[in-house]
């Protein structure tokens, strides 16, 4: 493979020429079979004008397909016209296979030293997280909400209306539903709620969402849970009004429901009594 040409400013040790001397950091054998030794490979004649120093196009064997080692690795450092050796031009380098010949040293040099991995997005907090889903939310049309009687486990819901591209959400309104909850939709009939516990027998609100016209985003709010439990204040509910809860935070692990008591607030209770941390909210 060849290195193409390069001209380096900055060159503070004066002359007329010097030399950028290859050496390698390991033994190792070429994918052509050479039988390269640790130590000084060989040195490219530089040419000097003033403060630019001119390398040009050499040929050198790349390492990372060395069938005997692939991590090998070159070193190039200048000597001056003196034959005193200066600074290193790079240290320690692969040189890739992959690499179109010619290659160029701004390539060599980004191959051997990449971009730091930025690292995963930030996590939201709970206020981003609540606007995101009132966003979502505004670019839903809510075509019906109401709520459902749950027994061993399962409760259904005639809908004749009800077409295969429509979402349901569901969630707890009781004490008696404490399991998971999930929706099996029957275009042109219906729907059925069944919970991960065939226990379950209480009250379970659900809205029925079709993409369409945009509406203003609902009331919501957050709250601390503590100990599997956070009470929000609000003496205008009526016990009519379906809410969702939802956590927003690594604390709350457990399946959530919503207790409303009319004319006082509404209390959000995790399955896991251990549960500690921010939940989201918002009513309908």
């Amino acid at each position: 493979m060849d290195v193409s040409s390069i001209t380096r400013q900055g060159w503070q040790h004066g002359g007329a020429a010097a030399t950028l001397e290859i050496s390698a950091d390991q033994d190792f054998v070429t994918s052509d079979g050479e039988v390269v030794k640790a130590g000084y490979y060989k040195s490219i004649a530089c040419t000097v004008s003033g403060e630019d120093l001119t390398i040009p196009q050499f040929p050198l064997s790349p390492t990372t397909n060395a069938p005997s080692n692939t991590n090998a690795t070159w070193t190039a450092r200048f000597v001056d016209q003196q034959g005193t050796p200066r600074e290193y031009w790079l240290s320690s380098f692969k040189l890739s296979h992959a690499q179109s010949s010619p290659t160029n040293w701004p390539a060599i040099f980004l191959y051997n030293n990449p971009p730091p991995y930025p690292g995963p997005p930030p996590a939201i907090n709970y206020i981003q997280a609540q606007l995101l889903i009132a966003e979502a939310l505004a670019n839903l049309q809510i075509a019906a909400a109401d709520q459902a009687t749950m027994a061993a486990g399962s409760a259904t819901v005639s809908d004749t209306s009800i077409e295969a591209n429509d979402i349901v959400a569901v969630f707890s309104q009781s004490d008696g539903v404490s399991g998971s909850l999930r929706v099996i939709t029957d275009p042109g009939v219906g729907f059925t709620i069944t919970s991960s516990n065939d226990l379950d027998a209480g009250t379970v609100g659900w809205i029925k969402l079709k993409a369409g016209t945009s509406f203003p985003p609902p009331p919501s709010g957050s709250a601390t849970m503590v100990n599997g439990t956070a009470n929000v204040a609000n003496t205008e509910l009526t016990g009519a009004e379906l809410i969702n809860a939802f956590s927003v935070d690594a604390g709350v692990m457990g399946p959530l429901q919503v207790i409303i008591s009319p004319g006082v607030g509404f209390t959000i209770q995790s399955a896991n009594g251990g549960d500690n941390g921010n939940v989201g909210w918002f009513r309908l």
